[in-house]
């Protein structure tokens, strides 16, 4: 069985903590912050992958050292430091971006030029306590995009109670076990990562779900990373980017 928050992992997906983070979204699907790299004594709580609420409110401590992509790309943000936003001048109503109708136009677009139809799948906010783009849930069939096939895991919006996690592929399967209290685990290593490649994983439920692995590069600002999710089909994604 794979070895629970390895070192390399635990810098990746961390033990969910407030940390300072406003975590209430504005219905408008306002554009949100990615963190991109993350070093120093708080990089457990700030790792990559996190999304961040718009406007920023963040604590740096002493030897931290945040890299967040937004709209205008990446910027690198230093601890000690307290960032509060939220006193930033309102941007005029054209401004501002709406990124719930920016990536709905985009997916209409592009079922249009792959199916010749002019529907596109549907683009759902997830409101759900998961913030974090490269963790796994396992409840969510279908493609499931990554940037690092070395540093894989999955995410449970519930971890009060134990359960177990069964993948498979091909002649390889895994059974992990998911103690109660922890809310990620990593993938286990009896099973190989592969780009492009179909999972079948189940909870103690029992109920199989196929699950698309399909890598994606780091982008270099919101709307790169927004178009190479939907690229691959990796819609609830998507709606953990734009939130609710």
């Amino acid at each position: 069985m794979a070895a629970l928050y390895p070192s390399r992992l635990r810098s990746h997906l961390g033990v969910a903590v407030a940390c300072g983070l406003a975590l209430s979204f504005a219905s408008a699907a306002p554009a949100r912050s990615v963190i991109v790299r993350s070093t120093g004594p708080s990089a457990d709580q700030l790792q990559p992958g996190r999304v961040l609420p718009d406007p920023l409110v963040l604590r740096l401590l002493a030897g931290d050292m945040v890299t967040v992509l937004d709209e205008q790309g990446t910027r690198e943000l230093r601890g000690p430091a307290t960032i509060n936003e939220t006193s930033k001048p309102a941007a005029l109503p054209s401004a501002k971006v709406n990124w719930k109708s920016v990536l709905g136009a985009r997916l209409r677009a592009r079922a249009a030029g792959t199916r010749g139809k002019d529907e596109a799948p549907p683009l759902v906010p997830v409101p759900t306590a998961q913030q974090n783009l490269w963790l796994i849930d396992p409840r969510v069939a279908g493609t499931w995009c990554v940037t690092d096939l070395t540093v894989l895991g999955f995410w449970r919006a519930d971890p009060k109670n134990s359960d177990a996690l069964t993948l498979r592929a091909d002649a390889q399967s895994a059974t992990v076990e998911w103690l109660a209290g922890q809310p990620t685990i990593a993938w286990p290593d009896a099973v190989v990562p592969r780009n492009g490649a179909r999972y079948t994983l189940a909870l103690a439920d029992g109920n199989p779900r196929t699950l698309a692995l399909e890598t994606v590069s780091q982008s270099t600002n919101l709307e790169s990373l927004a178009d190479q999710l939907a690229d691959h089909g990796c819609y609830h994604q998507l709606g953990i980017l734009v939130g609710s």
